[in-house]
């Protein structure tokens, strides 16, 4: 089982933002105009350092954006052949 760290309270502000404190942000390499996903779960909402990934396979190697969606060199491939 994953052990929580500290809580960190910080306020909600009028246009809906928050700060995410300094330690977490250099413990996690997020800089600024970084990325971050929010994921709705149950009662939660979970802050992940965003990674892109391939639309199709989930893979982060290897990728190219192709209509605003990133697709990994295999899956192109297996794309390619199909026409």
């Amino acid at each position: 089982m994953r052990k929580e760290k500290e809580a960190s309270i910080r306020a909600i502000d009028e246009l809906g933002r928050i700060v995410l404190p300094t330690e977490i942000r250099q413990k996690l390499d997020i800089r600024t105009n970084e990325k971050i996903c929010l994921i709705e779960r149950d009662d939660e909402i979970v802050l992940k350092k965003y990674k892109p990934s391939c639309a199709f396979c989930g893979s982060e190697e290897s990728l190219v954006m192709y209509n605003k969606k990133y697709v990994c060199k295999d899956c192109s491939q297996s794309i390619n052949s199909l026409f």
